[in-house]
């Protein structure tokens, strides 16, 4: 146990210490809030804007996955006041509409986010998940993201869940 939990210190200070962004993304995707926002805060006291827009977009995401979704669209609004075209804060913005049933606006931004950079295969599921009602576009949208990212498991698992969930819509 001692060795598990210094293992896991070592770690925290090696990527908190590599990059301040990065290691708000490490704390999110490994669930965990309070180390998140304190890396947020970190990145944001430094010059650098594209730390400042990444930072933004991992703290929006992780407002948005608690359902906090004013504090959301603050981070939202800052970071695309920085880069208005950010792939990334275009695609939570579609996240954050699609979240709250306004599929139309998250189309929009998902859109948005496709035109800002059309490689980037998560933008064809933001798209997707936009599309309620629209079972062939939305299939359309995730067979090109997935066109651009097969390898990618994940991705095949969040089509079939789009599509069992909405059944009957």
């Amino acid at each position: 146990e001692t060795s598990f939990w210094a293992m896991t210190m070592c770690d925290k200070f090696i990527i908190s210490s590599s990059s301040l962004s990065l290691a708000a993304y490490y704390f999110r995707n490994n669930k965990n809030a309070k180390d998140t926002l304190r890396m947020v805060e970190f990145a944001l006291t430094n010059s650098n804007k594209g730390d400042d827009t990444y930072a933004l977009s991992q703290r929006a995401q992780l407002y948005l996955s608690q359902k906090k979704f004013a504090l959301a669209k603050l981070d939202l609004d800052e970071l695309l006041s920085i880069d208005p075209n950010s792939p990334q804060g275009l695609g939570v913005m579609s996240a954050w509409h699609n979240e709250q049933g306004q599929f139309d606006e998250g189309l929009k931004y998902a859109e948005k986010q496709m035109a800002a950079m059309p490689t980037m295969w998560y933008a064809y599921y933001n798209k997707a998940d936009s599309l309620i009602g629209k079972k062939i576009e939305a299939f359309d949208a995730y067979e090109a993201g997935l066109k651009l990212n097969p390898t990618r498991p994940f991705a095949y698992l969040e089509a079939g869940d789009y599509f069992f969930s909405r059944k009957n819509q």
